[in-house]
């Protein structure tokens, strides 16, 4: 948002001019999170200091009331589910997922579900029972899925015929199939190894003097790079065992930077003020903590001569703000409920008690540890990072 004078938030008037417009678009109040990921951080503090905090906001905009907290037995009452789920279920034809649940305020459902896995499943019943048509559930898929190279082909053989040709890696992230590129990478040895497994691939033998012509390096280096983001280097291009392509840029082309030039990929030298930017200055601090193994201290950026990196920290909110911003802090209860879904088909997996495992995740993992084990679990069913932390 631009900068506004200093009190301007103090003013009911601009907090009003501001709510009303998203609360007309998602039609309801909106939270603190949803405020910050639009940049209003500050509109979210003065709710919270100047006007007395959501409820009392969302109350004086007649964005509805305040509601009555309940205790958690409140939630756990089979009847009380039933009665809230009824309609819900009725509007979707099915039972609702937990991130349905949230996006209709009712998260103390969907708490109350993680803690007892078989809430929801007893309350789907007894609507059956009542008379209401429900569809069937969908099915997760099940543990070592991705691990079935028919399964892989079966996922991968209709994006084939609607694009002509295997899809990249740019075109699958598109399609949000994370699961899919994650299985692909970790289980298949990327997209050309599977390509040439489904018979897709063309032959990569070359003739004498093919790497000489300009346009074949080009072509070669182009799908490369679409296959891993980013310019290959040298080292790239030998793990794919095309090291007559790196040893031809080197002799006849002028090296891989002279090459990078010509084809307008960006070169890795950083201008002033690159830093600045946040997703620039994410990538470095992402490198640094790829080589340490974890989010470092200042002392350790120091070490590691990334002191351009705690220059402009401040810039970015201080070294605990960007630790938090980048999933380093610690597992809250907002966490653990934005993966509700997932977990609800965890805990009964490894016949956990919600209650020890969320503690267990409190205390000993970051939330992107939470995110690493949970995209794990839907990408082969894999429970073992979950396990290892109940067991230490």
């Amino acid at each position: 948002m631009n900068q506004k004078p200093k009190g301007f938030w103090k003013e009911f008037a601009n907090i009003e001019a501001a709510i009303l417009p998203i609360a007309s678009e998602i039609g309801r109040m909106p939270t603190p999170n949803e405020l910050r990921s639009r940049g209003m951080t500050s509109v979210t503090a003065n709710i919270i200091k100047t006007h007395g905090g959501f409820a009392a906001v969302r109350e004086r905009l007649g964005l509805g009331a305040v509601r009555q907290a309940f205790p958690h037995a409140h939630w756990d009452n089979i009847e009380t589910v039933v009665r809230v789920l009824e309609p819900v279920a009725r509007e979707l034809g099915r039972m609702p997922t937990h991130k349905e649940l949230r996006e209709r305020n009712l998260i103390p459902v969907s708490k109350a579900a993680l803690r007892n896995p078989n809430l929801l499943i007893e309350t789907r019943d007894r609507l059956i029972l009542s008379g209401l048509a429900l569809e069937p559930e969908s099915k997760p898929r099940p543990p070592g899925y991705w691990m079935d190279f028919q399964n892989m082909d079966d996922e991968l053989r209709p994006l084939v015929a609607a694009f002509g040709r295997m899809p990249t890696y740019s075109e699958l992230k598109a399609r949000g199939m994370l699961s899919l590129l994650m299985s692909i990478s970790k289980n298949f040895g990327g997209i050309r190894n599977v390509e040439r497994r489904m018979g897709l691939a063309k032959s990569e033998r070359t003739m004498p003097g093919h790497w000489l012509d300009f346009a074949n390096v080009e072509r070669a280096i182009r799908r490369i790079a679409d296959e891993i983001g980013h310019m290959p280097s040298e080292n790239d291009l030998k793990r794919r065992k095309i090291s007559g392509l790196a040893d031809a840029i080197r002799t006849y082309h002028g090296g891989m930077v002279a090459v990078q030039k010509k084809m307008g990929f960006e070169l890795k030298r950083r201008p002033n003020g690159t830093l600045s930017d946040f997703a620039q200055f994410v990538r470095e601090l992402e490198a640094v903590i790829a080589k340490i193994g974890h989010f470092p201290t200042q002392t350790e950026l120091y070490a590691v001569r990334a002191s351009s990196l705690v220059s402009v920290m401040p810039r970015h909110g201080g070294m605990a703000a960007v630790r938090e911003r980048l999933g380093y802090g610690p597992v809250t209860d907002e966490t653990i409920v934005s993966h509700a879904d997932a977990l609800a088909r965890i805990v009964p997996a490894l016949s956990a008690d919600p209650a020890a495992l969320w503690s267990r995740m409190k205390r000993s993992w970051t939330a992107r540890d939470l995110d690493a084990a949970v995209a794990e679990y839907e990408t082969d069913g894999n429970t073992e990072r979950f396990a290892l932390l109940l067991g230490g």
